[in-house]
């Protein structure tokens, strides 16, 4: 591949030339719940001078874009206790001063801005050019191409973001961004906003009812939308995609050193929060994406678990290793999530749709955060 530093001259690459060559996700992690949550829309410009090894950069992002996949937890985002839309409808990174470390490494330092109060931030930046081999292959359009990767970490205290008394256990002061976006020297042409329909009605998926014959204490899945976090990532050379989802329904249970676990997840349910990315997905994967357990007893790091995972009508057998957190009837009272104790499940999975028949993006890497609340 052709490194950036061997370009002649200076160059500015240009991003949000379209949602699919731009992927952010962001993500909240406490001991009770996780939040994960993605915008495809950035708008500005970052300039390297390959000669001087130097750089800077303007990045923005409308804050109606950012999507946690729950939209009554979005409209609180937006609230002026949280992001402060109204007053600060944007997220902003400037930079001044960027440097050269490696063949692909460099170091932007600027400030982050949110709810209208600016930070430092310095990233540790990931720049590759895309070879026209490459571009041409995926169909990135005109100009030469870079993607640009980083992961940094923001405290909400830091821009005057107080986490409620009554949503500790729910959000992290905390949130670890990862951005993968793709540049190009043809400046796109600009396109006004779309506002976002808070009137409309929220969707509400159709699960499937779980019987599970398996003894032992019983926690059952998908009580409450935000018990459920579920994330998928898949990417190449030229392209990113981040898929998430909320609405599962299952059952485990627990008889001492043996356990059962059956769970079932609504295609329609999952986005990419992009329109044509999320009708192909639907389409390839089938109505349910299901799994249910052969084997499940504890192990070094948690519970070791095989089963039959199934999509788009064909199974295989996996097997998972999957941590738990109990949450006391206590902390379950306090989230007003009734008076029974409640157990977090976490897991990653690693998977290829090819093995199930599916001709997409792949290798995915699938990270499910769960709360399962008691059965009486």
């Amino acid at each position: 591949m052709i490194l950036l530093l061997l370009l002649a001259q200076e160059a500015t690459y240009h991003f949000g030339a379209a949602d699919e060559r731009t992927n952010v996700s962001f993500e909240s992690k406490t001991g009770v719940m996780t939040i994960v949550g993605t915008t495809h829309k950035i708008t500005g410009s970052v300039t390297f001078d390959p000669k001087a090894g130097t750089g800077q950069a303007k990045l923005v992002v409308p804050v109606d874009s950012l999507n946690t996949g729950l939209p009554a937890r979005d409209r609180v985002i937006r609230m002026q206790t949280w992001l402060d839309a109204k007053a600060h409808p944007a997220l902003e990174f400037a930079a001044k001063k960027g440097a050269f470390h490696a063949p692909t490494a460099w170091k932007i330092e600027g400030e982050f801005t949110m709810r209208g109060v600016a930070r430092p931030l310095a990233l540790d930046c990931d720049v590759r050019e895309i070879s026209d081999a490459l571009a041409q292959k995926f169909k990135l359009g005109a100009g030469r191409w870079i993607r640009v990767k980083t992961r940094f970490t923001l405290k909400l205290s830091d821009f005057g973001i107080k986490v409620p008394d009554q949503s500790i256990a729910q959000v992290s002061d905390a949130w670890t961004v990862a951005v993968e976006i793709y540049g190009t020297t043809e400046k796109p042409a600009a396109e006004p906003p779309k506002p976002r329909d808070d009137d409309a009605p929220d969707k509400v998926y159709k699960t499937r009812e779980i019987a599970l014959d398996a003894p032992g204490a019983r926690w059952r899945f998908g009580m409450k939308p935000q018990h459920t976090s579920i994330a998928a990532w898949s990417g190449t050379d030229a392209s990113a995609v981040t898929v998430t989802g909320v609405t599962m329904s299952g059952l485990a249970a627990i008889d001492g050193d043996k356990g059962a676990l059956k769970l079932s997840v609504p295609v329609e349910s999952l986005s990419t929060g992009i329109e044509k990315l999320d009708a192909a997905l639907h389409a390839k994967l089938g109505a349910f994406i299901d799994f249910e357990s052969t084997r499940a007893a504890p192990g070094r790091d948690g519970w070791e678990i095989e089963g039959n995972l199934t999509l788009n009508g064909r199974s295989r057998a996996i097997s998972v290793k999957v941590a738990t957190q109990e949450i006391s009837a206590e902390v379950a009272r306090k989230q007003k999530w009734g008076d029974q104790p409640g157990l977090k499940f976490t897991a990653t999975i690693a998977l290829k749709l090819a093995d199930f028949g599916v001709e997409w993006h792949d290798p995915w890497t699938v990270q499910i955060d769960a709360v399962a609340m008691a059965e009486r």
